[in-house]
């Protein structure tokens, strides 16, 4: 009888200290959502400030052509409409963004300048740490960017690694950024 009682506080104090792990050791459901939502608006919103400077075709390929009016009028609105995805309206970082975005595209119309953007992205994402605060959160993350530029005959493709702060807040159900800084990591930097 006493081996069996043993067993059985033996099989109860398991399940205790397996339910406690389980809750102390994993995030629930609704955070790991979020925190993915968090992710994909970080990688969308880094991924689309590296590649939106890029041309169509055939204008990303040769620097010797101008570039027509509608072409970057095009391509102002799609700046503006792709970033509106990523940052809140109420941020200055999404006029700071457009603007040096859009000064991006129009600076490759200048034909003294034997310069075009060819692309560009988030190559890795890591050590990504949110904080929620109700509505509210902090992300912070490192992240691997890359470049390709065409440059006085020559392509260049510079990566980087860089460490963001991102304050984003919760809009509509939707998860914007409303601060944003970063600094490149050591070693990194031009």
């Amino acid at each position: 009888m006493k081996l069996k009682q043993k067993l059985f506080l033996l099989l109860i104090n398991f399940f205790v200290f397996l339910i406690a792990i389980v809750n102390i050791g994993f995030i629930n459901k609704d955070e790991a959502r979020e925190i993915s939502q968090i992710r994909n608006i970080i990688l969308g919103a880094i991924e689309s400030t590296q590649s939106l400077p890029q041309l169509p075709e055939p204008y990303n390929l040769k620097s010797n052509i101008t570039v027509p009016e509608n072409i970057i009028s095009k391509h102002r609105e799609k700046i503006i409409s792709t970033l509106k995805n990523y940052y809140s309206d109420k941020s200055p970082v999404l006029k700071r963004k457009t603007e040096s975005l859009i000064l991006a595209v129009e600076s490759q119309n200048n034909l003294n300048d034997d310069f075009r953007s060819l692309g560009g992205g988030v190559e890795k994402i890591e050590n990504l740490n949110v904080d929620f605060n109700g509505n509210e959160a902090v992300a912070e993350a490192d992240l691997t960017v890359w470049a390709k530029i065409y440059e006085n005959g020559k392509i260049y493709t510079p990566r980087g690694k860089e460490h963001y702060v991102f304050t984003l807040t919760k809009e509509n159900g939707i998860w914007k950024i409303v601060d944003e800084q970063f600094n490149f990591l050591p070693g990194e930097g031009p």
